[in-house]
This record gives structure tokens, C-alpha cells and sequence, in this order.
């Protein structure tokens, strides 16, 4: 059972993958503006994990996030400044405004915000590209894979909800959400996205992968 190569030492070694992964991310997020930077890292972590079997975790998500310092903090700031607009919009529509269009416009507005949050960090991780294309392409994406999109959307209420839902599994969701849960999370949405990147990654000169290769290259998702 303790051979190497044996399932159980797999499993017990993917596991302490995750948990050494979360801890570097939450580390990294302390400072809050670097969050952007952290759950870009992660990503291409994840990433890595599932294209190989054994990768040092520490030293690819240290060269990730130092590669995508500058680009991941400032779209994190431009995510987090129009998530408070819209946070903001939304309360003064619902509790304050009794037009039934202005309520469907913010609805539709966070909804979309939502889901190009999605996508946004995953896709520096393993893209070039410019901070505009990078947001621009995290919309499309997230509307013409609107499938996948509701499963990670789903995925994530259902993980919120079920850590509040009482009591004790506030205590036990915490626990889980500190030891494994936002590095174990961020790999079952990338299972889930992993076809939707996949349609757009050339290999060769023109666009790479950033996990595979070094290529300063763009990706250009056509609509």
C-alpha cells in the first residue's frame, strides 16, 4: 500500500499537493492586493498537476507568481473595483428603486461580471496576453461556454452555501476551506474548463501554452 507508485501513496500525495498549495495561496493573499497574483499562481499550479505527476509546488507557483505579478494585480483591482460598483447598484435597485428594468439590467450586469471573474485568472496562468484581452476574451469565453459556466457558478453557490448552512458546518467548512478547499475547488473548476481552453491553445509559434511554453505569444478568441 506504501509503494510509490501505488494508489493510496497517489492519492496521499495528491492530497498534501493541495494542502501545500492552499497554504502558499492563502500566504500570498494576506496583503489582499496581491490576491489577484495568488489565485493566478494556483491555477496554473492546478494546471501543471494534471498534465504531470510530479511537479514542485512551491517553485511553480513562485514562478508564476512572479511572472504574472503585475498583470494579476492590476485586473484584480479593476475586478474588485466593479464588483463594489455593481455590490453597490445592486443593493440601492433592489431596496430602493421599484423599476423592474433597472433590476434586470444590474442583475444581468453581475451576472456577467460573475462570470468573467471565472475565467479571467485561469486565463493569465496560461495565456499571454494584454490585461484588455485578457477581461475581453474571460467575457466570451464565459458566454459562448455558458454550460460550463453554470456548473462552476453552481459549483462555487453550492460550496458558500453548504459552509454557511449551519453552525457546525461553518466550523468543519472553515477547517476544510483552510486545509485543501480554495486549491482543491480550483482544480475541479479547471477539470470543468479544461475543453473550453482547449478549443482555443495552438501549439507551436503562434500561440502556447504557458505551462509548456515560454513563447511570448498572444491568444486571440475568435466570437
Amino acid at each position: 500500500m506504501f509503494k510509490e507508485d501505488s494508489k493510496f501513496t497517489r492519492i496521499m500525495t495528491f492530497v498534501a499537493n493541495l494542502a501545500i498549495l492552499n497554504f502558499l495561496f492563502l500566504i500570498c493573499c494576506i496583503p489582499i492586493i496581491t490576491v489577484g497574483p495568488a489565485i493566478t499562481a494556483m491555477n496554473y499550479v492546478v494546471f501543471k498537476m494534471r498534465m504531470e505527476r510530479d511537479i514542485p509546488i512551491a517553485k511553480s507557483f513562485f514562478k508564476s507568481f512572479r511572472q504574472n505579478f503585475r498583470q494579476g494585480v492590476i485586473i484584480w483591482l479593476l475586478m474588485l473595483l466593479a464588483g463594489s460598483l455593481l455590490g453597490i447598484d445592486f443593493y440601492i435597485v433592489w431596496y430602493s428603486a421599484p423599476s423592474t428594468v433597472l433590476r434586470i439590467t444590474v442583475t444581468i450586469a453581475s451576472s456577467v461580471y460573475l462570470m468573467t471573474l471565472i475565467y479571467a485568472f485561469p486565463l493569465l496562468a496560461r495565456f499571454n496576453n494584454t490585461v484588455f484581452k485578457t477581461i475581453r476574451n474571460a467575457a466570451v469565453l464565459s458566454i459562448t461556454s455558458i454550460p460550463r459556466t453554470l456548473s462552476v457558478l453552481i459549483l462555487i453557490a453550492v460550496s458558500i452555501v453548504g459552509t454557511l448552512y449551519s453552525e457546525k458546518t461553518v466550523v468543519y467548512g472553515t477547517l476544510l476551506w483552510l486545509s485543501i478547499g480554495f486549491s482543491g475547488i480550483t482544480y475541479i473548476i479547471s477539470l470543468v474548463l479544461q475543453k473550453t481552453f482547449r478549443k482555443y491553445v495552438q501549439t507551436g509559434t503562434e500561440t502556447e501554452v504557458r505551462a509548456e511554453s515560454e513563447t511570448e505569444s498572444e491568444i486571440e478568441i475568435e466570437k
